[in-house]
């Protein structure tokens, strides 16, 4: 966004900022004093003389008084320090005003200082109050920036985590069907390097088509269909169409694994899996027997569920409910996600 863009230059040129807020303060003061209806160099000396003494009083305070007193929580000390500092800029003003300007015969009746004590400490006030404000502001949208750097890292490494397991467990099969010189093992490398195309050019993405990633469940599917043996059922089905709605990728990779990985054993098995789209809400429904712990063991073990709850955290923190139920021999998954 521009916005952002221009922040973040005034943020990483520290003089731009400088310049531009001291820019502002002459060209207002010397409008402000102004004795005529056009500016004169008088009117611009006047208001770069009456500078002198507020330069000390916003940099007293930006370089020391925020660093030492304020960010360490000591009001009290950084309030007289403060107004010790108000104080010691109005004697810079009547010491420029009193003792250098009459050395300035030429322009010195020009230059009396006729700014009274209350406008002058609505100067050094709003000057004082300004650079609090512009340095706390530039602290918080730095440490939001962190924020966010850090946010992206987490979420890049949550994603990286599905890519080593779900290849670990295709390589697991491939390696099986090739013992077996099973003739579905051609099948099985044409939808993983499908879906190694999608995880290599998408998965980085923040956002991605929700089309995109049914897609690749799609593929996801035809996948543990050629790997499943004859006594695996599975019901996959869609419900509703996913237009023009986008969501994270590969988030739902995991939940659907789940179903497969915990779901298959050596008897009868039957997975469910429906994906229903309505009114900008996706609700993923899974079901899968459960199998003694012996051959759930002999899987990666189960970073699968914690990894999508930790994304889901983080990419929809007020968009989504997770709710799992089980009995001793059934687990089901529901996935409610506003996108």
């Amino acid at each position: 966004m521009m916005r952002d863009r221009v922040i973040h230059i005034f943020q990483h040129h520290r003089w731009l900022r400088h310049c531009l807020f001291w820019a502002v303060s002459v060209t207002f003061l010397t409008w402000y004093f102004a004795v005529g209806p056009f500016i004169s160099w008088i009117d611009l000396l006047y208001a770069g003389l009456l500078h002198l003494s507020l330069v000390p009083v916003v940099y007293l305070n930006l370089r020391i008084f925020i660093p030492r007193l304020l960010e360490r929580n000591w009001y009290l000390r950084y309030l007289l320090a403060v107004a010790a500092s108000l104080l010691v800029g109005y004697g810079i003003h009547e010491l420029t005003f009193e003792v250098l300007v009459p050395q300035l015969k030429t322009v010195s009746l020009f230059l009396v200082s006729f700014a009274e004590w209350q406008i002058l400490a609505t100067l050094f006030a709003s000057h004082w109050i300004l650079s609090t404000l512009l340095h706390l502001s530039g602290s918080w949208w730095t440490s939001q920036q962190l924020e966010r750097e850090n946010l992206q890292l987490s979420l890049q490494s949550l994603q990286a985590q599905v890519n080593p397991h779900f290849l670990f467990n295709s390589l697991h099969s491939l390696y099986a069907l090739s013992l077996q010189q099973s003739p579905r093992t051609p099948e099985l490398l044409l939808s993983l390097s499908e879906m190694l195309r999608y995880m290599l050019y998408h998965s980085q993405a923040n956002r991605v088509p929700l089309a995109q990633e049914l897609e690749y469940l799609n593929h996801l599917v035809a996948f543990q269909r050629v790997r499943a043996d004859d006594h695996v059922t599975i019901h996959w089905e869609v419900v509703g169409e996913p237009g023009q709605l986008e969501i994270a990728p590969l988030l739902m990779v995991p939940v659907v694994e789940n179903a497969f990985k915990y779901g298959i054993g050596p008897g009868p098995s039957d997975i469910f899996i429906q994906l229903r789209i309505e009114h900008g809400h996706l609700q993923l429904t899974t079901r899968n027997q459960k199998w003694p712990q012996a051959e759930i063991q002999s899987e990666t073990g189960g970073i699968g569920l914690s990894n999508v709850q930790q994304r889901l955290a983080l990419q929809y923190p007020n968009g989504h409910q997770m709710e799992v139920s089980e009995t001793d021999d059934s687990f089901t998954l529901n996935l409610n996600l506003a996108l």
